[in-house]
């Protein structure tokens, strides 16, 4: 496994135990020791985000997962970790569901891909580099791991985007090139279809 492709798999449990924390498939413990490795592998120990998460991951020290819970047999004992753990998670909730968010827009094959179209939206000059590198970051992705339906949505914008062609004399060649008008248009369509589709999870959690 190369290191973009280790990353890439960080990347991608991350944004699955964020999902999950945010819409309540998984509890508050074991969400934050589930990603703060990650997160300190990919960001640094000493970033905003590192120190952050580290220093909510320290607070729950002792405390059980509620998965862990069963392996208590003093209910009473049980009742009294209970409370500190719903007071953890009621001082840190609203932090840490912000870091979730963050990290779903940030990670998130499907949004850092409507990254890279916005990009060759808003940057025309580089245009031609630009689509160029995100064909080939789909044809030949060794580790992003795109799945489906996006997977299949930016490989019919990738081929699409093989007839794009900024020069006119150029273009004059085959009616198949079309221009940059045309480009912006194919373009947007596709980040509208992503949307709606509800691929970018971050627009689906942000109001949780």
């Amino acid at each position: 496994m190369t290191s973009e492709q280790y990353n890439s798999s960080i990347k991608k449990d991350i944004v699955e135990l964020s999902t999950k924390y945010l819409s309540n498939q998984i509890d508050f413990i074991s969400a934050v020791r589930g990603m703060v490795y990650g997160v300190v592998s990919l960001e640094g120990r000493d970033s905003e985000i590192g120190t952050g998460l580290v220093a909510i991951d320290s607070e729950l020290d002792g405390l059980p997962s509620a998965s862990e819970y069963q392996l208590w047999d003093e209910k009473i004992f049980l009742d009294k970790i209970v409370v500190r753990v719903r007071h953890a998670e009621e001082t840190y909730k609203a932090e840490f569901k912000e870091l979730c968010k963050y990290l779903i827009e940030k990670y998130s094959v499907a949004n850092m891909m409507l990254r890279v179209l916005e990009q060759i939206l808003s940057e025309k000059q580089n245009r031609k580099k630009l689509v160029f590198e995100f064909q080939e970051s789909i044809w030949n992705d060794t580790h992003l791991q795109i799945e489906e339906p996006l997977l299949e949505n930016l490989s019919e914008l990738a081929y699409d985007l093989d007839f794009y062609e900024p020069d006119e004399n150029m273009r004059s060649e085959s009616i198949s090139y079309f221009d940059d008008n045309h480009l912006e248009q194919v373009i947007r369509q596709a980040i509208t279809k992503i949307q709606v589709q509800g691929i970018s999870t971050t627009d689906r959690l942000t109001s949780s």
